[in-house]
């Protein structure tokens, strides 16, 4: 709780940091946002880049090059590849590729085994469905990573590998 009450005021400062530069706020608060950022940890630096940057959620379309970058990916046309395999892996059901590339514990799921077992619940009609239809040049990317769909699967690289964090069915 403590991090949300903390994050939430350093969201608002930065907004009005960005707001600065742009010319836009009417208060003309004399903040300087350099030092502000030189403050903070970095998870909140990511937040920081998130808000100043593009979001695809505003701007539809391609993934932008800035919006990978704020995810932490650093060859989104390798992330690519890899999800062409991944699409491939889910239509075939193809389990233990696709526990490969999970990062346990999971909020759903905790260990390979239960989600071996449990394969066909997290793995629904719809998460396929999200799977299937994904863009691959139209993720939705920011500094939780990348989703497809409306969050069925959020990825996140993990020292140059690519890993499934999250899982709403």
């Amino acid at each position: 709780m403590k991090k949300i009450v903390l994050i939430v005021p350093a969201l608002m400062l930065l907004f009005a940091c960005n707001q600065n530069r742009t010319g836009n706020n009417a208060n003309k608060t004399k903040v300087e946002s350099n030092n502000l950022v030189d403050t903070l940890p970095s998870s909140t630096q990511k937040v920081e880049a998130a808000v100043i940057g593009t979001s695809d959620s505003i701007m539809p379309g391609k993934t932008t090059d800035e919006s990978w970058r704020i995810a932490g990916f650093t060859n989104p046309a390798s992330f690519k590849e890899f999800f062409k395999d991944f699409k491939g892996w889910v239509a075939n059901d193809n389990i233990d590729s696709i526990i490969a590339h999970v990062k346990f514990p999971l909020r759903i799921c905790a260990s390979a085994e239960n989600f071996k077992k449990n394969y066909s619940t997290f793995f629904n009609s719809q998460v396929k469905k999200s799977v299937e239809h994904q863009d691959p040049d139209k993720f939705f990317a920011n500094y939780s990573g990348a989703m497809i769909g409306s969050g069925e699967i959020w990825f996140y690289e993990i020292q140059g590998k690519y890993y499934v964090i999250t899982i709403n069915n």
